[in-house]
């Protein structure tokens, strides 16, 4: 018996077949490697977040671990490339000694003249200042570009091919502009991504945080104006690193604590070098409280000294200042 030939117009149906086939699996492979890339740079966008503000959650304990570039240098990073690598102005991350001065810089809280160490050991020494690279073996040659390896004509240097705003130093957003290296998009694929980092995210209000003040010592203490309590943090910018400060507004503290007493310092809504932070906002991190008589250190508060660790979104620490 003899096999039939097939005819034009079934071999023609049966090439339709196969080609419809062929581009329907070569659409959905488009499709797959667009995910791919989507998944991707959403990865990346999150691992930007990461390394900025640092790890979210529980560490040892019960404790939210304070860790990223806002924790380390107090201020949000100029461009990615801080990320991986240091600006020259910055200093490096180590143990350093805050500092305090009775002078302030025009309503910005950062502290001028010639500031005297707080060197009271090792309760003062706080760990600040930038770190290497914050992305933790993800950069390539020193870069972290999107799912789809955009490049940008204007900063690439600067931002791997993502678009950045940090125009306010409040906040930083951070785009990928899709398969098509632009502006908007028609498609997912070609749609932007991106992130923002609000003054919420980094930052925490001083306004009605108290400080307990303790006189555990066997005399009292006294004042020759008013009991405060100073809060200075480390800011490391390209202006280079600088320590702020902050003063508490309010006391229900006499001019003489007595062994056994204790007394209560607050901040206020505003802050109380100027105009330049009006919220009296800072940034997360651990930063020292230190013990004022009037705007000077006070004269028996070398062992009042006490570190505190602010995490975004969390209540503020407990405070306590104690002489003994």
């Amino acid at each position: 018996m003899q096999a039939r030939g097939f005819t034009l117009i079934e071999l023609l149906v049966v090439v339709s077949i196969l080609s419809a086939t062929a581009v329907a699996a070569f659409s959905f492979a488009a499709e797959d490697r667009a995910q791919v890339r989507l998944d991707d740079t959403r990865n990346r966008l999150e691992l930007l977040r990461r390394s900025i503000l640092g790890l979210e959650g529980p560490a040892y304990g019960g404790e939210v671990r304070l860790s990223g570039y806002v924790a380390d240098n107090g201020v949000l990073p100029e461009n990615l490339l801080a990320l991986t690598t240091r600006p020259p102005a910055l200093a490096e991350r180590d143990s350093v000694t805050p500092v305090f001065s009775t002078s302030f810089s025009g309503g910005t809280c950062i502290q001028t003249g010639t500031p005297a160490p707080v060197s009271w050991g090792s309760d003062a020494t706080l760990i600040k200042g930038h770190a290497g690279s914050y992305l933790r073996g993800r950069a390539h040659n020193g870069q972290l570009r999107d799912g789809w390896g955009n490049q940008s004509l204007n900063d690439d240097e600067e931002n791997f091919g993502w678009a950045v705003d940090s125009s306010g130093s409040q906040s930083l957003s951070i785009t990928s502009l899709g398969a098509d290296n632009t502006t908007g998009g028609s498609s997912p694929a070609e749609a932007d991504q991106g992130m923002d980092i609000v003054a919420s995210d980094w930052q925490l209000s001083l306004d009605g945080w108290s400080v307990t003040l303790r006189n555990h010592s066997s005399s009292p203490i006294t004042t020759t104006t008013s009991f405060k309590a100073a809060l200075l943090v480390f800011h490391n910018s390209t202006a280079g690193p600088q320590w702020l400060r902050y003063t508490t507004s309010g006391s229900n503290c006499s001019g003489n604590l007595a062994p056994g007493e204790s007394c209560t310092l607050s901040f206020g809504p505003t802050s109380s070098c100027g105009t330049g932070n009006p919220a009296n906002l800072v940034p997360m991190g651990r930063h020292l409280l230190v013990l004022l008589d009037g705007s000077s250190i006070h004269s028996s508060s070398a062992p009042s000294v006490a570190q505190v660790a602010f995490h975004p979104g969390a209540d503020r620490p407990a405070a306590v200042l104690e002489v003994r």
